[in-house]
């Protein structure tokens, strides 16, 4: 498994669980509008057309799923980006795309995503 930074922190973390080349990744910027947010439904949609999955969002019980390889979504400090993904498998940091975690924190947990079959 290759895992992936220098891209966008949800992009890099989907590639490096899903195991493919970041560039087959939807650019999440593209689901962002200013006003209204990130288009986590769209973004999803937009996974099965391009990779053939989609996401099942995990509430903070959920997580970490155990023994699988999920994205989790993590709340930070930084004003200017509050929140960060990170790759995992189960309870271990596979990936942190920009180094801000060094290993998975539950408390920190915004929410996960796992990878199904679309």
């Amino acid at each position: 498994m290759l895992a992936w930074s220098g891209h966008n922190c949800l992009r890099s973390a989907i590639a490096t669980v899903a195991d493919v080349h970041v560039d087959r990744v939807p650019r999440p910027e593209d689901f962002f509008d200013p006003v209204y947010g990130f288009d986590l439904s769209g973004y999803s949609e937009a996974m099965a057309d391009r990779l053939g999955y989609r996401f099942r969002v995990l509430g903070w019980s959920e997580c970490p799923p155990r023994g699988r390889d999920w994205v989790a979504v993590m709340r930070t400090s930084r004003a200017d980006d509050p929140h960060h993904a990170i790759a995992c498998r189960g309870r271990q940091l596979l990936c942190d795309p920009s180094g801000i975690f060094r290993a998975y924190q539950q408390d920190a947990l915004e929410y996960g995503l796992m990878l199904v079959a679309a």
